[in-house]
């Protein structure tokens, strides 16, 4: 079995922008002759069925057949408790509140924070790796700190 990469909603930007289109499905393609599965995170779906564009949307689905990915199947309880339990992380001796944008992560990322670790959850023993193309692609190390043990592909773009 190869490793789980599981993907946010920055990748099918990426792939449907004329620049960053053809790199960006290179490195889906290489990931899946690997034996990569694809994973579409719960959040990131949902985010494609929200796209006001329908033709981007259909665009969207017509990838995730294209690329032969799946779809999570997380619920919000899957996930709840761990994007809450990051939100409410305390750091330091002092105990102050973590402050997610001075770690690199803002409140909107949550979501695919807490996906990403309930997969993680449901298949041990399987190397999950982390595709974003994302402005958080500046801060490893607020992606490792985030998806914990997770290795990182958002180098590309």
């Amino acid at each position: 079995m190869g490793d789980a990469t599981l993907l946010d909603a920055s990748v099918f930007g990426a792939l449907n922008r004329a620049k960053s289109g053809p790199a960006v499905a290179k490195d889906l393609l290489e990931l899946l002759a690997q034996g990569d599965s694809l994973v579409v995170c719960s959040s990131t779906y949902a985010e494609i069925l929200k796209t006001p564009n329908p033709d981007l949307t259909a665009a969207q689905l017509r990838q995730i057949t294209d690329f032969r990915m799946t779809v999570q199947q997380a619920s919000m309880a899957d996930r709840g408790d761990l994007y809450q339990d990051y939100a409410m992380t305390t750091v330091g001796e002092s105990g102050q509140k973590f402050q997610l944008q001075r770690a690199g992560v803002e409140l909107k990322d949550l979501p695919v924070v807490g996906d990403v670790r309930a997969y993680m959850k449901s298949a041990p023993g399987q190397r999950v790796k982390f595709f974003t193309v994302d402005r958080m692609v500046r801060n490893k190390s607020a992606i490792e700190t985030s998806y914990k043990g997770l290795r990182n592909l958002s180098e590309t773009g």
